[in-house]
């Protein structure tokens, strides 16, 4: 599960699960979350710019600086 990018087993068995009811559902499918295959390309270079920050937002969030200090030196 994490070597996909979930932080477990039970989040890659609900992404999955997702997954497979909106495929169900005849919806378009999904390249990501919130990109589909028909979406125009200015739109999905929007969206993964906005992902793109979201991540690194969210890794300096959660970063223990302490402990990288510790690993860099």
């Amino acid at each position: 599960a994490r070597l996909l990018g979930y932080p477990g087993y039970r989040d890659l068995r609900l992404a999955l699960a997702g997954l497979a009811a909106h495929q169900e559902s005849g919806a378009a499918p999904s390249v990501t979350a919130d990109i589909a295959l028909d979406d125009p390309i200015a739109d999905v270079v929007t969206k993964l710019a906005h992902d793109e920050r979201q991540t690194l937002a969210d890794t300096a969030a959660n970063l223990d600086t302490a402990a990288l200090g510790a690993a860099v030196t």
